[in-house]
């Protein structure tokens, strides 16, 4: 896996990772074809890690950000210093 397939897959459960060389590679293949119940957990596996990539779960943190900016809260941008005025003198100063 190289350039955007490492980083998709970085994190998987439901694949194989192989450099890029043919005979890893055709290692990976031969060994799924022999065994039926990996097949099955890597496709159970590949499923959650597609919801990671669905819409809804990419677009949370952007849908929260806008939220945040919609309210006046911008999470990116340092603490506002509050402002602190001292309460009027009622000693008739």
């Amino acid at each position: 896996a190289v350039m955007g397939t490492a980083a998709v897959l970085r994190n998987a459960r439901g694949a194989r990772i192989s450099n890029p060389v043919v005979e890893e590679f055709a290692g990976h293949v031969a060994a799924l074809l022999r065994t039926p119940i990996e097949r099955a957990e890597l496709a159970e596996a590949g499923l959650v890690d597609a919801l990671s990539w669905s819409s809804e779960t990419l677009m949370r943190p952007v849908v929260e950000l806008y939220s945040r900016l919609a309210r006046g809260i911008d999470s990116t941008a340092p603490p506002r210093p509050t402002l602190v005025r001292s309460a009027p003198s009622t000693s008739g100063e």
